[in-house]
């Protein structure tokens, strides 16, 4: 789930740059327009893909279970604790 929330956060970081450069680019008004739905759809769709990961746990949300270990366990073959 980490490596998921990361990918979206680079994407957000990199529409946000897209929108600043936009207009610094010189495409006419219509273009810009354009380029900001479009930017703005996207950035709908990593809101909504986030949202929907973070209810069901993620993709891996079942984590690997450790092993419990006891003070009174041995630790090594011919060693007993006391």
């Amino acid at each position: 789930m980490y490596n998921i929330r990361i990918r979206h956060k680079n994407k957000i970081l990199g529409i946000g740059i897209a929108l600043i450069i936009i207009p610094l680019l010189g495409f006419p008004l219509a273009w810009r327009g354009f380029f900001n739905v479009i930017l703005g759809l996207w950035l709908c769709y990593i809101a909504v893909s986030m949202r929907r990961t973070a209810k069901s746990g993620g993709k891996n949300s079942e984590r690997p279970v450790k092993p419990e270990v006891s003070e009174n366990s041995v630790t090594n073959g011919d060693v007993q604790p006391m």
